[in-house]
């Protein structure tokens, strides 16, 4: 998985610290697919990094503490409604047959409904 930031908020003043990164906005990519999100980052307790001091890495290594489950879960559900994605055009053979199948499936239903309601 590869991770880009793509861009963070900060507040420039909080409880003695300025410029404290509070939101990472990233990308996440594997195997073709991509997603983007955000990560709301707690203040830091403890030691404060300052923001020009910060590197791509280390903002990075926030994000995926506290959201790689997230991030893995939502990667591998686009892939699998990408790779379900349907990619046939409406003339292809087999789009026609399956629309014919669901017309047929659909007055099916139908004619059972009128059978039970009467």
């Amino acid at each position: 998985m590869n991770i880009t930031i793509d861009n963070m908020e900060v507040n420039q003043f909080h409880e003695g610290m300025s410029q404290l990164v509070t939101f990472v906005h990233w990308t996440a990519s594997e195997d073709g697919v991509s997603i983007s999100g955000t990560t709301k980052l707690d203040a830091p307790k403890g030691a404060f990094r300052e923001y020009t001091s910060l590197t791509e890495e280390r903002v990075k290594e926030w994000v995926l503490h506290k959201d790689l489950a997230k991030i893995t879960t939502n990667l591998a559900n686009t892939k699998k409604s990408t790779l379900n994605a349907a990619t046939l055009t409406p003339w292809d053979e087999d789009t026609l047959m399956l629309n014919l199948m669901m017309l047929e499936l659909s007055d099916k239903l139908t004619n059972t409904k009128k059978l039970l309601l009467d």
